[in-house]
């Protein structure tokens, strides 16, 4: 009896080491196979994404469909569908970077994919992209067209957009009844006709076209050009009375020329903020507005009223309240070009700038003698004379 328990034993510890070793049913032997055979799998898996795929309809039949090129790729395969989220059939298969798509319904979106063939075969699908096809025939005409003056050698041209077109044409005339000539083509429902005459009345038309039709022109529409900006001089009467004293000869932040007021304001004043000087004044040409904002502000922060720069801020003459006291240079440009030739009435003592001399002294600022046109920098405390000035 214990010779058989021991043999059982035995052949029992026997058959556990052969299973442990894979020497039974060979399953031990067949894992290594298998797993070998799937990295041969995943070595040949096609991992290429499409990128910069678009779709542009040609037509009220056609779609261009394009995507940037794949090195490795021998061919290209097309996918379409009629929604987003749809089934999407094979329609091509290409060696080019592009591919039309034909034989479309008009007004229709279409949705494609594109995939990437290479040596490991077919990628995964792009991202999907839509187009929808021109509508068939004629587009409609043109509604609500408009034009409106800009400037004096400017028109904008306006319409209404219309659905299924891919551009529209503008005509001009200089008669209503006269020929329109076609002057440009655009995608959006505006167009700037520019390079006109002053005060010249132009009347326009409009068309819609799709890739295959133009429409009939609109209804007419006209506008006349603004007038020419007149051109001044020094020592003619600017837009608010006062006397032109000064021409940059361009507009530059809204402004080309300097007037000065017709009068002083009267009395004299003080410059204020004595012992303390005001930062980022300037002396030069176009500078006194800003100049006079900063002295205006300074002051009433202190608690100052009634200083030079305060009164001719809130002066105003024939309806214009935008006066400002002059800047060191400017000031000089008033005695060269007016009071030295005897022109807007000015006295023969000293007029205050908005030009502070606080890197040399915080007590002073600088003034000009307008008996022999010296500048010099005055105490603050000191009344003067003071002319405003305004930008146009």
């Amino acid at each position: 009896m214990k010779t058989n328990m021991n043999r059982k034993r035995l052949i029992a510890g026997i058959l556990g080491i052969l299973l442990v070793f894979g020497f039974l049913s060979g399953t031990g032997c067949n894992i290594n196979t298998v797993t070998s055979n799937n990295d041969n799998e995943n070595d040949n898996t096609n991992t290429i994404t499409i990128s910069g795929i678009g779709a542009t309809a040609q037509s009220s039949s056609t779609i261009l469909v394009s995507w940037a090129s794949v090195s490795d790729a021998t061919s290209y395969k097309v996918y379409r569908s009629t929604s987003a989220d749809g089934t999407y059939t094979p329609v091509n298969s290409t060696t080019a970077a592009s591919y039309t798509d034909s034989g479309l319904s008009p007004s229709t979106t279409y949705y494609y994919k594109v995939s990437a063939v290479t040596a490991a075969g077919e990628s995964e699908l792009s991202n999907s992209v839509s187009a929808i096809t021109s509508t068939s025939g004629v587009p409609s005409v043109p509604s609500g067209v408009a034009a409106a003056p800009q400037s004096s050698s400017s028109i904008l041209v306006s319409w209404a957009s219309v659905p299924g077109a891919t551009g529209y044409k503008v005509y001009r005339s200089t008669s209503e009844s006269g020929a329109y000539a076609f002057i440009a083509s655009t995608t959006a429902a505006s167009y700037t006709d520019s390079g006109l005459s002053p005060s010249t009345t132009y009347y326009y038309k409009v068309s819609s076209v799709n890739v295959e039709k133009e429409s009939e022109l609109s209804s007419s529409v006209s506008a006349t050009s603004a007038s020419s900006p007149k051109v001044y001089k020094v020592g003619d009467t600017g837009p608010a009375g006062g006397i032109v004293f000064y021409d940059l000869g361009f507009t530059m932040n809204g402004w080309r020329y300097l007037e000065a007021a017709p009068a002083d304001i009267p009395g004299v004043w003080q410059w204020g903020s004595n012992r303390k000087g005001v930062d980022g004044t300037i002396a030069g040409i176009g500078n006194g507005k800003r100049n006079t904002q900063l002295i205006v502000e300074f002051l009433n922060q202190e608690g100052e009223i009634m200083k030079a720069a305060q009164v001719v801020e809130a002066y105003e003459y024939e309806g214009f309240d935008d006066w400002f006291l002059p800047s060191k240079d400017e000031l000089d440009l008033i005695y060269k070009n007016l009071k030295a030739k005897s022109l807007g009435g000015f006295q023969s003592g000293s007029y205050w700038t908005s030009s502070d001399a606080y890197s040399w002294d915080q007590n002073r600022s600088w003034f000009q003698r307008f008996s022999d046109g010296g500048q010099g920098i005055e105490s603050k405390d000191t009344s003067l004379y003071v002319r405003a000035i305004r930008q146009f």
